[in-house]
């Protein structure tokens, strides 16, 4: 579970496994879940700049997923990818790129801009019709421009890419929640009804959540958690 920059270890520094409900939080006992929360930073699971041979999420599933899942019974069957924000983006890039070792994937608000922000006129375009403030257009380019020197690398990790590439036979039987708030102070909304609308298209089950008033805040994130753990292990 992971959320991006400043939030790298939201799961752990917001208390949100201690704050869980105590059905939920007894549920979870009882199926023996298991968290891991590794700190991916603001690479979107980008390719190594250093090695672009060697795509950066290889260090998810070559590395992190071995070590923190060893002695345990996980399995492509028990295995989720969960995250908010820019871990949400993150999830859904390891879901698609290698849909075989997971069960199913939530994203809330994650941060999946379904245009090209390198392009001056259609960002202004999206800053305009997403209400963007102007401290937070300024923080959305800061983000994107500081990861993504051109469209063309996002593009290489966009997931509405991945899924238009990805056979919508190995999603079938998976557990997908698509999740955001409607005053998402990023306009994030936006992205993840593009997506959904784009796994509806391609005849792919999922849950979509808009929540009325939900804005870009651990608030909303936090109020989201044990809601996304149910769906995804009833």
């Amino acid at each position: 579970f992971h959320a991006g920059h400043t939030d790298d270890r939201m799961l752990l520094d917001m208390e949100m496994i201690e704050r869980m409900d105590p059905e939920t939080a007894q549920h979870l006992v009882s199926r023996g879940v298991q968290f891991a929360s590794p700190s991916f930073g603001l690479n979107f699971l980008l390719s190594s700049k250093e090695d672009p041979k060697r795509a950066f999420q290889e260090y998810l599933f070559e590395e992190i997923m071995p070590h923190s899942e060893e002695g345990t019974d996980t399995s492509a069957a028990t295995r989720f990818a969960v995250g908010a924000s820019l871990g949400g983006h993150t999830s859904l890039v390891a879901f698609l790129r290698k849909p075989e070792l997971f069960q199913g994937v939530a994203t809330t608000i994650g941060a999946l801009l379904n245009f090209n922000f390198h392009s001056p006129s259609e960002l202004e375009i999206y800053i305009r019709d997403a209400g963007l403030t102007s401290d937070y257009a300024t923080e959305l380019k800061r983000i994107y421009f500081t990861c993504f020197e051109n469209y063309g690398l996002y593009q290489s990790i966009d997931p509405m890419r991945l899924l238009s590439e990805t056979n919508a036979s190995v999603l079938k039987n998976k557990r997908i929640l698509v999740e955001t708030g409607s005053s998402d102070d990023f306009g994030l909304h936006l992205g993840m009804s593009d997506f959904s609308d784009a796994l509806t298209k391609k005849g792919v089950a999922h849950r979509y959540e808009l929540v009325d008033g939900g804005r870009h805040e651990p608030a909303f994130i936090m109020s989201r958690f044990s809601p996304m753990l149910r769906f995804l292990i009833p």
